[in-house]
């Protein structure tokens, strides 16, 4: 791995890249010598200091300028550079300016270095800062433009960022450590070697974990639906990197892996729009031909009174053992299950109260025996 970057590394004089005062250059005064170093080249020091904190004075003033900007358009570029301005430590800044006026001057090795050192620093921390926030900026966008929402797109955002700065603070802290002269390379390849084997010991949590982005990005569930997976139901409570959390009507928490819902056979009966309601109903064999000519129209006059629904058919099913048959189908316009029960109820009095008037019998189970003498 290489080395920590540095001017001098480069071979480059410090003297080339900052800026000349020509009108104070000449001055026989300035070139009196303190500590190593002319009044000249403390001027020059202070001059460039003062340009760099005046850049810096002016953050305040371009923060300022987006904040409305940033309002109007939560993941829009003024709230990305106003977010990146933010990381943008004041300390750090100024201490960056105090670095760069510092290279025009001959310091005593031990500060040079120790300014160096805390320089690495601060710049490495706030670098992986405004990573993570260029990150963070990109897994809201893409979130905002696939149209993701809810609190199942928050896990998906919250789990991808997790990752993400576990990885830029890693190689922050190793990029540290490189330019503060300790060697990483054996570090970094035992580390490959680590992790291979962890992520051989750890296959199942790995799988989980990509489970987990398979189905933050494929969105067969999100967080408040209630699926049905297998025998066992409930609604969706957290959507974890390993695990997902489902609430059964119970009471009691279902904790599913990740691996086992992307292999399963999920219902998820949050993305209905409609829920389709099959029934039957017997009358006595008892019941006069013309009555039972009337029953489909009285089935579906029963089934358009209500609201939010629409009739799809009824017929003269089939021949029972004790009953005539009828099948009814219609539409409930709402996945809400309690309102189905509640238009249910309402056409089962309905048909109940017209086959009183009309005078038909509902049939249940029966047996005529005859007896031969």
């Amino acid at each position: 791995m290489s080395q920590g970057f540095s001017i001098t590394q480069l071979n480059i004089d410090p003297l080339d890249i900052t800026p000349e005062l020509p009108f104070l250059k000449n001055v026989v005064w300035l070139k009196f010598s303190l500590f190593g170093n002319s009044l000249y080249d403390y001027c020059v020091s202070g001059f460039i200091f003062i340009l760099l904190a005046l850049i810096i004075v002016s953050r305040h003033l371009l923060l300022a300028k987006l904040a409305d900007a940033a309002h109007l358009k939560v993941n829009g570029p003024a709230a990305f550079i106003r977010g990146v301005l933010l990381k943008l430590s004041p300390f750090a800044l100024f201490l960056v300016a105090f670095y760069v006026a510092s290279k025009r001057l001959v310091l005593p090795t031990m500060i040079e270095k120790s300014i160096s050192v805390v320089t690495i620093m601060v710049l490495t921390v706030q670098t992986v800062r405004i990573v993570n926030e260029m990150l963070t900026y990109a897994i809201n966008r893409m979130r905002s433009l696939k149209g993701i929402g809810g609190s199942s797109a928050g896990n998906m955002s919250d789990n991808m960022s997790a990752l993400a700065r576990t990885g830029v603070w890693t190689a922050g802290l190793l990029f540290m450590l490189d330019n503060l002269g300790f060697n990483v390379s054996t570090f970094v390849a035992g580390l490959g070697i680590g992790g291979a084997a962890l992520a051989l010991a750890s296959q199942a949590i790995l799988g989980d974990t990509f489970s987990s982005f398979a189905i933050a990005m494929d969105r067969p569930f999100a967080v408040g639906d209630f699926i049905v997976v297998d025998q066992l139901c409930g609604t969706v409570e957290h959507i974890g990197l390993k695990t997902t959390r489902v609430r059964s009507l119970s009471g009691e928490l279902l904790i599913f892996s990740n691996s086992d819902l992307t292999k399963s056979r999920i219902c998820n009966f949050q993305q209905m729009s409609r829920r389709r309601i099959l029934f039957s109903i017997g009358v006595v064999y008892q019941t006069p031909p013309e009555q039972v000519r009337k029953i489909p129209e009285i089935l579906k006059q029963a089934v358009e009174s209500q609201s939010m629904t629409q009739f799809d058919r009824a017929h003269f099913k089939s021949y029972g053992d004790s009953s005539l048959n009828f099948e009814v189908v219609y539409f409930v316009l709402s996945p809400d299950y309690g309102k189905f029960m509640d238009i249910q109820q309402s056409i089962n009095f309905a048909i109940m109260d017209t086959f009183k008037t009309e005078c038909i019998d509902f049939a249940y189970p029966t047996q005529t025996l005859f007896l031969q003498k």
